[in-house]
Parts: structure tokens; C-alpha cells; sequence
């Protein structure tokens, strides 16, 4: 490593304090980066790319949604796009055997209590 003077390494962790502090001294990893928790206006972005393409209902508004949910991450956002999701597909699975349920598929909607069920589910 030391004959490519081009070479970088990258790491990544939520748990910084967790790392061998002799890897945090300078000549090694001592360059930080500190990648906060989304300000509203990302949240709005981080949920339009997870329900891109997905049937919501008329009832759900992306950037109220965003404004809601201070302190989730992009990940959290997008688990409970896909909880979402989810309960939508079963709410109308569960209205039809397995093959009528499958021509259904077009009266899935991503509604608003959808949210705020998988919200409720969440810690």
C-alpha cells in the first residue's frame, strides 16, 4: 500500500466508538466525516425515491410526512416505505383467494393509514 501513493481507503460506521483508537490516529483513518440525521427537506427526498413509482393513496402528502418524522434516518424511512407497501398488498390479499388476488394487484394503494399503522408498529 505504501508503493501507490493514489490509494485511498474509505470506512464507514454508526458506531465510531467502537473502533480501535489506534486506527482513529493521525497517518491512518484521521480524516472524519460526521453524516447527521436528514433535515426535512432530504427526509421529503429520501421518501420521493422509496415511493417512486408506487400507488399512493390522495391522502398521502410526502412532505407532510417528512415534517412528522424528525430523526429518521434514510434507512428507517425507507423501512417504513416498505412496511407501508406491505400492509397495502395484504389488506387486498387478504380480500381474495391467492389467484383472484393476483388480478387485483391494480387496487393496491399506499394510504395514509398504511403510514400510520407501520408508525405505530415502530420503536
Amino acid at each position: 500500500m505504501s508503493e501507490n501513493p493514489n490509494l485511498v481507503v474509505l470506512a464507514a460506521t454508526n458506531r465510531k466508538d467502537q473502533i480501535d483508537p489506534a486506527l482513529l490516529r493521525p497517518g491512518r483513518l484521521d480524516t472524519h466525516v460526521f453524516v447527521g440525521e436528514p433535515d426535512r427537506e432530504a427526509r421529503e427526498q429520501i421518501l420521493a425515491v422509496h415511493t417512486r413509482g408506487k400507488p399512493l393513496g390522495d391522502d398521502v402528502d410526502i412532505a407532510g410526512l417528512a415534517t412528522e418524522l424528525d430523526g429518521y434516518t434514510g434507512a428507517d424511512l425507507e423501512a417504513l416505505v416498505r412496511d407501508a407497501s406491505m400492509r397495502a398488498i395484504r389488506e387486498v390479499a387478504s380480500e381474495y383467494d391467492p389467484d383472484t388476488a393476483n388480478e387485483k394487484a391494480s387496487e393496491i394503494r399506499i394510504e395514509r393509514h398504511h403510514f400510520e399503522d407501520a408508525l405505530a408498529s415502530t420503536e
